[in-house]
């Protein structure tokens, strides 16, 4: 289904008896209050329009560092809910999101009573003692904004990149005197622009929001919890969920995707199909009978690999070229690489496993000349229904390969990893220009210079994670001599000690479904044909032991 996904990153302050919090899809954003509410509070908690609400009477901020969407043109709604006694002091700051000292500030501001926003004068000024609801709504070119769902204005602007910080009755850095005195409630920021109809919505309490699982995430497990922030006014929720993007769109009570109606904000299902994506929705019935749809969210459930990625070169010819062989397991298709390359598959063995490996080398390797003016690259489309390599979620990948630099050359180069073929990304580790090397979407690093003319087994593990960078450990063993750890939990940190990765890198993060065994082979510059580069016995799986057999 070809549709724009909606992360719809809620953040939502809300006055409580004991605390300030923050919502998001997937974790929490806290406001840290500044000032001493318990030596000389600046505020009282109040009956609001949505339970308490905040009633400021002294200079207070409230602020969280990181989060919003601040981004260059990056698409936001902010909604806040305030009563002030009095016209506001010139300079006040309301709410906002960036940096406030900017001349184009995503803050609403008071300036000689009148309502700006981003450094622009609405003309409009804020009624005293009744409650108001401020909309600002931008979609990267335009920006509008509403006093209680109504539009006071219309403006095409462009936003610089700020700070992500979001923050509530701020100081403004231009009027140190001025700060917002009144009561305030449920100020939001969501990271898309709001239609007109939404907006509408928040007068009623609005639209559930903040899916976990977030929208568009994969690798989910099988028996989940749905779970959503819930509209304000303690609405009821009317659940719909199937694996029909439309069927569930143009559902109503009546459709076989209904779940039913219910008070909770959660939904725990059971045993879903693996490697399915669902979709659902969540609408909000109101006290006054108002219905109000969400976004249609979806998710792809986690596919449990049912084989081992395994390639050891057996098929074939000695001196066939590798395009078009098919031997091994785990694969949907044959190697696809250029036929002018050089790639070409040999009998016999390059001593590939230590003695210690349990596994029996295939009789056959893969060679290429080191010549740096033929194309390098090869690939191999993975089974579908037996193999998901998705880096979007928190999982653990295990790959090992043999390889042998052969010759003189100081700039050869043997890479084996992954190809995402939606995106191009690739990550790749092995020997690159001469040096051991991780690269790619993942994280990139550059080690020692790579042995000459002896094989070596390496070993890799890909931490992928969700919340923070990926991890890529790499582990080097001379074949003819060293012994492989009985497991990768015996290894710690990085460098040259027997027990330590030789490589670590943690600067990269891939979210991609990598659907492609990928190689890269040979040497740049002034590489001669008389260098050989071989790989052999690629094995790609979920543990230590599917790619050491330890």
């Amino acid at each position: 289904i070809d549709f724009a996904a909606i992360q719809a990153r809620y953040v939502r302050w809300e006055i409580t008896d004991t605390a300030f919090s923050f919502i998001k899809d997937n974790g929490g954003r806290e406001l840290s209050l500044f000032g001493d509410p318990t030596l000389n509070p600046p505020f009282q908690r109040i009956a609001g329009p949505f339970g308490d609400s905040l009633n400021i009477s002294n200079k207070i901020s409230a602020k969280v560092a990181t989060g919003a969407p601040t981004s260059s043109n990056q698409a936001f709604t902010l909604n806040v809910y305030l009563q002030t006694p009095a016209v506001l002091d010139d300079g006040t700051l309301i709410c906002g999101i960036g940096d406030t000292g900017a001349n184009a500030a995503r803050y609403f501001e008071i300036r000689n009573d009148s309502l700006h926003f981003a450094g622009i004068d609405t003309g409009f000024s804020l009624a005293t003692n009744s409650w108001s609801m401020l909309t600002a709504s931008y979609n990267g070119s335009e920006l509008r904004l509403y006093n209680n769902a109504i539009l006071i204005g219309l403006y095409q602007t462009g936003l610089a990149a700020s700070d992500a910080s979001i923050q509530l009755a701020p100081e403004n850095p231009n009027h140190y005197t001025a700060f917002f005195k009144g009561m305030i409630d449920e100020y939001s920021v969501w990271d898309y622009a709001m239609s007109d109809n939404e907006i509408a919505g928040l007068m009623t309490g609005g639209a559930a929001c903040g899916p976990t699982p977030f929208d568009t995430q994969r690798n989910i497990i099988n028996s989940p919890r749905l779970e959503w922030v819930s509209a304000l006014n303690a609405p009821q929720h009317d659940v719909y969920f199937g694996t029909d993007y439309y069927l569930v769109r143009d559902a109503s009570t009546a459709s076989s995707t209904y779940i039913g109606r219910q008070s909770s904000n959660y939904l725990d299902l059971q045993n879903l199909i693996p490697g399915e994506w669902y979709y659902w929705r969540v609408d909000e019935v109101h006290a006054n009978g108002g219905v109000i749809p969400s976004k249609i969210w979806r998710f792809k459930t986690h596919l449990p690999w049912t084989a081992i990625v395994s390639d050891g070169f057996g098929d074939g010819n000695s001196g066939d070229h590798l395009n078009g062989l098919a031997g091994g397991s785990g694969f949907g298709s044959a190697w696809s690489a250029p036929t002018n390359n050089e790639y070409i598959r040999y009998s016999g063995s390059i001593g590939a496993y230590p003695s210690n490996v349990p596994f029996t080398e295939t009789d056959g390797y893969l060679r290429r000349r080191a010549t740096p003016s033929l194309p390098m690259e090869g690939q191999r489309m993975f089974d579908s229904a037996a193999v998901e390599v998705d880096m979007s979620g928190d999982t653990s990948i295990y790959l090992s390969f043999a390889l042998n630099l052969n010759g003189s050359s100081l700039n050869m180069s043997a890479m084996v990893g992954l190809f995402d073929s939606t995106t191009g990304d690739t990550i790749l580790v092995g020997a690159d220009e001469g040096n051991w090397a991780i690269s790619g979407a993942a994280g990139d690093l550059i080690g020692d210079a790579a042995p000459l003319n002896n094989t070596q087994f390496v070993v890799a593990r890909i931490d992928a994670n969700n919340q923070s960078d990926d991890v890529i450990s790499m582990k080097i063993y001379n074949s003819a001599s060293d012994i492989v750890h009985q497991s990768d939990s015996l290894l710690s940190g990085s460098g040259n000690g027997n027990d330590q990765w030789d490589l670590v890198s943690t600067t990269g993060n891939a979210n991609g479904v990598f659907d492609h065994l990928f190689i890269r082979a040979g040497a740049v510059g002034m590489s001669t044909g008389i260098n050989k580069v071989a790989i052999d016995e690629i094995k790609l799986g979920g543990s230590w032991t599917d790619v050491t057999g330890l």
